[in-house]
């Protein structure tokens, strides 16, 4: 068994026609990132302005709670095969 994350892949793709030859490829953030990017977004909108050391814990939290968000989405849209539209 692979300890490999799955990284659901490049998120934006390209493809480019060109008079020789098709080219297609992948560049930028994986979708692993982009989607816990989205989940700090949110996450982050939810904290306030307070500061104090539960906050200060919270913060530390968001970035490991993103990725494990960002990972179940990424299963969950190969269990129900929509990572192609994903």
């Amino acid at each position: 068994m692979s300890d490999k994350i799955d990284d659901g892949g490049q998120f934006h793709s390209y493809t480019i026609l060109t008079k020789e030859q098709l080219h297609t490829g992948a560049q930028g953030i994986t979708r692993r990132d982009w989607l816990a990017g989205l989940a700090m977004q949110a996450m982050l909108s939810d904290m306030g302005d307070e500061k104090n050391n539960q906050k200060t814990a919270e913060f530390k939290a968001i970035p490991i709670l993103a990725y494990r968000m960002a990972d179940l989405m990424i299963a969950e849209s190969k269990k129900e095969n929509l990572h192609e539209n994903f």
